[in-house]
């Protein structure tokens, strides 16, 4: 049984970030096991010799390994694959990977009751991942800006210390804004024009120039300006429901790639005496880091993987002529080793075993078990998560007086009132405070002008998660049991970011004969971010085969997370509820069709959601295949609403390079905003991809 497609489907999903909604889907349906009944001859009796050989026919099976998501066997030269997607609110990035066989060696003999072979090779592989990303959420509001323009002075009888009555002061600052030095995100005043202060003594001519009509700040062209006098574009905001049409809400994702190198060398041994079967399997490997992921740490753990020792599974010759009939079981157990998914092996290394069934097999349940353990280091790629906040004001329309302008002046003894009127003053130094009425002034003169306006506005907030991704080292040791019908797998193991987090996890997945397949699996983190926290996850289903070749396959699966940390804007990624349940279909014609629905029911920090899905899927031929989805019902944050995409391989050889095109709509749901208008985003994506292997 091979479990480590259903991996690789996610990590393809992910990568490409167009199908994540999706990938939850496909994977409830899929998880078919792959344990065959056949158990496969290794070699052909020609080949038994007393020495090593070169086989000349070699199933690919036992020679088939992983590295570093790639699937390759002996006769793998390499595939390359580019690319490129892009969006209406996302940059364009290309998609280039590759493996490239450099060299690879196979021999293979019988001696003394044992067969043993012996496979190597080197890689070199490239690999895009992502640097930064960058998710932008803007929301737009209409407003209408309120300002005003004041203008007050009031000036009598000097009553401040070192000052006699018989002079004049003023009891207002000297203060006035200064045209056209405002603010360009809020039209906020910039810079003030400081003319005097409250106690300061004016001059009579000063004091006589304020009894003109109109608002006087003093003689013109003198050295005495007193009085306050601004002009304020933005006291404040308020919503504007008549222009509430022009509300709305975008967001802008933003990736940056980076290419990572590995250089990589994989031994196998595969061992058979008359009544077991082994296999060892050791990778080094050097991968190119960042200059600021060098550290001593990272450089310890690419060096120990060249001095290490490489796994033994060697067994004792046997009491007769070796069985080459290995169970397929092996083979599986070793590649069902779990590895840290988007991750680097710099070593790996493990060993299976597997005992030869006395009795043939009649059926995939009669197939023996294998066990497969082992270690594994690499880096694993961790991301600081920034969220930094901004808001802004954009007019639309002119300034608009709403109130005004209202203007008088005079003193009490011309009857200019002021009821309950005063003044308050503070002394930084002493600490002070005075308030002086201004009934109590002698010969006091107040000038109060006020005018109140609005204008057109639109008021923006934006919200930015940056993500920083860094390669770190990781440690894990994993375990496995395979038989024909069950995989069990167990591992624990430790990620040294920042902060270290170690986890213990473990998955079981069965199926039987009658069409009915289940999975379980947990994780359990010890300092869990936004990408490892602890979860459990189940799913179930049954398939029904019908003598017209058709099939049914339905169930439900569900997804349980706790403690994941939460965010602003990630949060409406898809596949981010803390809790998932979905009931599933799926209808297989023999003709190539495929119909599939899911309901699914989510539930995150805000509320439950509810979403219904609905996919079709054509296999024209081997070298043709189309699928589509549609959901024509969600309440969900974030999800697909629409979705096609084809395969083509463009020549009928098998290693023919293999055309890959897929658009999506996404759509993302915000809320409403403040007058209960929904705040809803589209965008469109596309991904095209050509696949070649040699």
């Amino acid at each position: 049984m091979n479990l480590d497609d259903r991996e690789s489907a996610l990590y393809f999903y992910r990568t490409t970030s167009l199908l994540l909604s999706t990938s939850c889907f496909v994977l409830s349906i899929s998880g078919a096991l792959y344990a065959q009944v056949l158990e496969g001859n290794i070699l052909d009796d020609e080949n038994l010799l007393g020495q090593k050989s070169e086989p000349q026919n070699i199933a690919p099976l036992t020679t088939r390994f992983k590295l570093n998501g790639e699937t390759l066997d002996y006769s793998s030269k390499g595939n390359f694959t580019f690319g490129v997607t892009d969006g209406d609110a996302s940059n364009t990035n290309a998609l280039l990977t590759g493996t490239f066989a450099l060299s690879t060696e196979i021999s293979e003999g019988v001696s003394d009751g044992l067969f043993e072979r012996q496979q190597s090779g080197w890689y070199l592989q490239h690999q895009r991942i992502a640097r930064k990303s960058e998710v932008t959420v803007v929301q737009r509001q209409a407003v209408d800006m309120i300002g005003f323009k004041l203008q007050f002075s009031a000036t009598g009888d000097c009553q401040f210390p070192g000052t006699t009555t018989d002079q004049t002061c003023t009891y207002t600052p000297g203060l006035a804004t200064v045209p056209g030095a405002y603010d360009a995100d809020y039209y906020l005043p910039t810079e003030l024009a400081e003319t005097g202060m409250v106690g300061d003594v004016i001059s009579d001519e000063t004091a006589e120039a304020l009894y003109e009509d109109g608002w006087q700040r003093g003689v013109d062209g003198g050295d005495e300006v007193v009085g306050v006098d601004v002009d304020i574009l933005n006291s404040g905001t308020v919503a504007n429901t008549d222009r509430a049409s022009l509300n709305g809400i975008e967001r802008q994702e933003n990736v940056t790639m980076r290419s990572v190198f590995s250089l990589s060398k994989v031994d196998q041994e595969l061992y058979s005496n008359d009544s077991q079967a082994s296999i060892a399997r050791t990778t080094r490997g050097f991968v190119l880091l960042d200059e600021d992921e060098w550290s001593r740490e990272a450089a310890l753990l690419q060096l120990a993987a060249w001095v290490l020792p490489k796994a033994n599974a060697k067994l004792e010759s046997g009491n007769g002529a070796p069985n080459l009939q290995i169970s397929n079981n092996l083979f599986y157990a070793a590649n069902n080793q779990w590895t840290p998914e988007n991750s680097f092996t710099v070593f790996q290394a493990g060993r299976g075993y597997v005992d030869h069934p006395k009795i043939p097999p009649r059926n995939i349940a009669e197939t023996p078990v294998s066990y497969y353990n082992g270690f594994w280091m690499g880096f694993s790629p961790v991301r600081s998560i920034e969220t930094t906040t901004k808001s802004w004001l954009e007019t639309t329309g002119d300034r608009v007086t709403t109130s005004g302008p209202h203007f008088s002046e005079g003193g009490i003894n011309d009857g200019f009132e002021l009821p309950n009127s005063s003044i308050t003053i503070i002394d930084d130094i002493l600490g002070e405070i005075s308030q002086i009425e201004l009934s109590n002034i002698n010969n006091l003169y107040v000038q109060s002008g006020l005018e109140l306006t609005t204008q057109n506005a639109l008021a923006y907030a934006a919200t930015t998660e940056t993500s920083r991704y860094s390669l770190v080292p990781h440690i894990a040791f994993s375990g496995n049991r395979t038989d024909g019908v069950s995989v069990l797998r167990y591992y624990t193991g430790a990620i040294f970011g920042d902060d270290t987090n170690a986890y213990i996890g473990g998955d079981y997945s069965r199926s039987t004969q009658d069409g009915l397949a289940f999975m379980a699996r947990g994780e359990a983190y010890s300092n869990p971010d936004r990408d490892r926290y602890s979860f459990i996850q189940g799913r179930i289903s049954k398939t029904a085969q019908f003598q017209t070749g058709d099939s049914l396959t339905y169930g439900a699966g569900f997804l349980k997370a706790f403690n994941r940390p939460t965010t602003v804007i990630d949060k409406y990624d898809a596949l981010s509820q803390d809790s998932v349940f979905d009931i599933f279909g799926k209808y297989g014609a023999k003709n190539g069709m495929t119909y599939q629905a899911r309901y699914r029911v989510s539930d995150d920090e805000d509320d439950k959601s509810y979403s219904t899905t609905f996919a079709i899927g054509y296999q024209a031929s081997d070298r043709f295949s189309f699928d589509a989805q549609f959901t024509p019902f969600s309440t969900e944050d974030s999800f697909i609403v629409a979705r096609a995409g084809l395969s083509w391989r463009v020549a009928d050889t098998p290693n023919a390079g293999t055309l890959k095109l897929q658009v999506a709509d996404i759509k993302y749901d915000y809320g409403s905003d403040s007058v209960g208008q929904d705040l809803t985003t589209r965008e469109r994506t596309f991904l095209g991809a050509y696949q070649v292997k040699f």
